[in-house]
């Protein structure tokens, strides 16, 4: 529905980071706590996949981009699920990320269903940050 190329992976977010399994724990603990002071938050780790995560989440990296969201429904839902969800915009690749219904109404038909939730019209994507590194991969 997007157009996004399968190569490039996707964030996944969660409401507890034991939801991660050996992606966090595999971590050092100097890494572990670098990563939950900025958590939960709009803060994305690139972390090292570890198999855990299967290649159309991954694309073509052997790293996987984690988020521990402080999103209310998105914790909600998670905690519904019991597991991590893929998190991404409502937009078709390359366009503006829909803020309103009646835009996603225009970008993927009515026939879409969607969920009822708030959206913060003032909000910028996550920053990503990559472990075990300075490196902003997206401020």
């Amino acid at each position: 529905m997007k157009g996004r190329a399968v190569n490039k992976g996707l964030i996944v977010v969660a409401a507890d980071v034991s939801m991660f399994g050996a992606v966090f724990t595999s971590l050092s603990a100097s890494e572990r706590n670098e990563v939950m002071l900025s958590w939960p938050g709009n803060n994305t780790w690139v972390l090292p996949n570890l198999g855990y995560f299967p290649g159309w989440i991954t694309g073509d990296s052997d790293h996987v981009a984690v988020r521990l969201t402080a999103s209310p429904a998105l914790r909600a839902l998670s905690a519904a699920v019991d597991g991590p969800l893929v998190s991404t915009s409502a937009n078709p690749a390359g366009a503006l990320p829909a803020r309103h219904g009646f835009q996603v109404v225009n970008y993927f038909g009515p026939g879409l269903p969607r969920a009822v939730g708030q959206v913060d019209l003032h909000g910028r994507p996550s920053t990503i940050r990559q472990i075990g590194s300075d490196e902003i991969i997206r401020a």
